[in-house]
């Protein structure tokens, strides 16, 4: 699912314009930048030992990734980082329980798989607000709508598609003066 980039404005007002949101914005779009910010998580792993442990930061990568970058990289890092935490503990701090280290290494991966599917549906979800935010192309004599497709389409159509509403036929009574001029009798 190709995103748009997210803008960090969206999350910080103030650095609408300045340097410091375009040069956010372009650190944040970078999936390079998740994917080393996941290793440095390892590696403060591998450097602080069995003592101090930190897989509860890779949510942080994750997440950055689903939000500015890609959401297909998002679940490739969700299931990346706690397997190169299953391996630091398999290997450096308690190779003596390769069932437990496993079982916490699966558990983790849901947990961020979880987290990025949650933030794909806030992504879609989001998209499918702004169909019908800003102006919409209407024609100035039938009120039909220009779509994605720059085809036509009557506006009940365009409006039923993009949103959850439905329509109802009435007659406002304006137009009951105007093309009824006597009142429709109910039998």
């Amino acid at each position: 699912m190709p995103q748009a980039p997210r803008d960090i404005s969206e999350f910080v007002p103030g650095l609408r314009f300045g340097t410091t949101a375009r040069i956010l914005n372009i650190v944040l779009a970078n999936p390079a930048f998740h994917v080393g910010v996941g290793l440095g998580i390892l590696v403060l792993d591998v450097i602080t030992g069995p003592d101090l442990r930190f897989p509860t930061l890779f949510a942080v990568p994750v997440v950055l990734c689903a939000w500015f970058s890609r959401v297909d990289l998002a679940y490739g890092l969700a299931v990346a980082l706690p397997l190169g935490r299953l391996g630091i503990a398999s290997y450096i701090d308690d190779p003596t329980s390769p069932t437990a280290n496993l079982v916490n290494a699966v558990v983790r991966m849901a947990v961020l798989a979880f987290l990025v599917f949650l933030l794909a549906q806030v992504l879609r979800m989001s998209a499918e607000i702004k169909v019908l935010r800003g102006m919409l192309p209407t024609c100035m004599y039938c009120k039909r709508i220009r779509n994605e497709d720059d085809t036509w389409e009557p506006m009940e159509g365009y409006v039923s598609r993009h949103t959850d509403a439905r329509f109802g036929q009435g007659l406002c009574p304006e137009c009951m003066a105007t093309h009824h001029r006597q009142p429709l009798e109910v039998e």
